[in-house]
């Protein structure tokens, strides 16, 4: 029942920095519609899926390679660390992601033993629409912590993980591709509605009765019961005064419908994964030219940049802090995101420079292909000669 003047109104609520009944619209229309879940799940399992590891913040530094490893050993015992991660990719879609830390006490050192999911519907911005006193902050974040509450609590220090991507200019309260995915979402269901209302009523014959003025009303129900009941093994009795009746048989024309969703559909890849791609090829097709399926590379590098800035600073920084000294050096988070060099194209390369007479230093190539110089009577690979008439050996 989200229909477009509910949805403007939300945004509205939002552009005042109430973002609770647009964030459960968002959540709603991304549970229904199942396009968008799809690109969205894509999206963040592109970031997560790949590897990631913990680096000191300075290298050859012993105490940020100690700092480094006890971070890394505290991240490994949490109890599930991928789905804290996820979890705060929603940020992409929505206009911010939270997480609650969960700190304990262990070995006389503050460690986080879970990160517990936070509803973003239950935080507000202050914006100059709402001050309610002289202590709240323009653009403060702050947690409503009892139903109708509308002021809202100050988030404590170091509790939470609070995702916000970087997405384009503006206010903190207007991110999020959500604001315009919703529209197409809402336009989209409502056109699925529309469609299948047209296959209910255009694919079954339509039936028709006519009856003289001696028809009553209790005689006009009867008809009405009777029609409705002749279905593809129905039968009806009606009742005296019916002339005759007929089944006109139309003809479903639902090319315009497919082509309306699809547009839709194809809108929300390009928003998402930043290419229309395979999920929205043409039937006949082999699919995009572009990365089918895939996220654009400039968006996952930028995912996960901005995914590891978050962690650094609202977890491994507090982390650090608590448990060594203010100036102590703070970790990074580094996703395996770039794209590795084609090392097939390279070999062929330098093959047919070689065979062209260009000297290669056998050191660069070694480098190059990260593979170790032989040491003197070592054992080493050679080509096999290949046989007669056999192509290969």
């Amino acid at each position: 029942n989200i229909t477009p003047a509910k949805y403007a109104a939300a945004l509205r609520s939002a552009n005042a920095g109430n973002i609770t009944t647009l964030v459960q619209y968002l959540r709603a229309l991304g549970e229904k519609d199942l396009h968008l879940q799809g690109v969205l799940g894509t999206r963040k399992q592109a970031v997560v899926g790949v590897a990631r590891q913990i680096v000191p913040a300075l290298p050859d530094d012993p105490e940020a390679q100690q700092i480094a490893d006890w971070v890394d050993e505290q991240m490994r015992g949490l109890p599930d660390f991928e789905r804290v991660l996820l979890e705060l990719l929603d940020g992409i879609y929505q206009p911010l992601a939270a997480q609650e830390i969960m700190w304990t006490i262990e070995g006389g050192k503050a460690v986080p033993t879970d990160l517990v999911w936070v509803d973003p519907a239950r935080l507000r911005y202050v914006t100059s629409s709402y001050v309610s006193s002289g202590d709240v902050e323009l653009g403060e974040l702050r947690l409503l912590v009892a139903p109708g509450d509308s002021a809202g609590e100050r988030l404590l220090a170091d509790k939470y993980v609070i995702h916000r991507p970087p997405q384009k200019a503006g206010y903190p309260w207007q991110q999020g591709l959500g604001r315009g995915l919703g529209w197409i979402s809402v336009f989209g269901l409502h056109g699925l509605k529309w469609f299948a209302t047209s296959v209910e009523r255009d694919a079954m014959p339509f039936r028709s009765a006519r009856a003289d003025g001696s028809v009553g009303e209790t005689d006009r129900k009867a008809i009405e019961q009777g029609l409705a009941s002749l279905g593809a093994q129905g039968w009806a009795l009606f009742p005296e005064g019916v002339l005759d009746f007929e089944i006109h048989q139309p003809q479903l024309k639902p090319a315009i419908f497919n082509d309306y969703l699809a547009r839709l559909d194809a809108m929300k890849s390009k928003a998402v994964l930043g290419h229309v791609g395979s999920a929205d090829s043409t039937p006949g097709k082999l699919g995009s030219e572009e990365q089918a399926g895939d996220v654009r590379q400039d968006l996952l590098e930028a995912d996960a940049q901005a995914l590891a800035n978050t962690v650094r600073r609202d977890l491994f920084g507090p982390m650090v802090r608590m448990n060594f000294n203010s100036d102590a050096p703070v970790p990074f988070l580094r996703f395996d995101v770039e794209v590795g060099e084609d090392l097939d194209g390279l070999a062929t390369r330098v093959k047919t420079l070689s065979e062209a007479g260009l000297a290669i230093p056998s050191s660069w190539a070694y480098e190059r292909f990260a593979i170790p110089a032989p040491t003197a009577g070592e054992d080493i690979l050679e080509a096999s000669p290949a046989s007669p008439g056999l192509p290969f050996v």
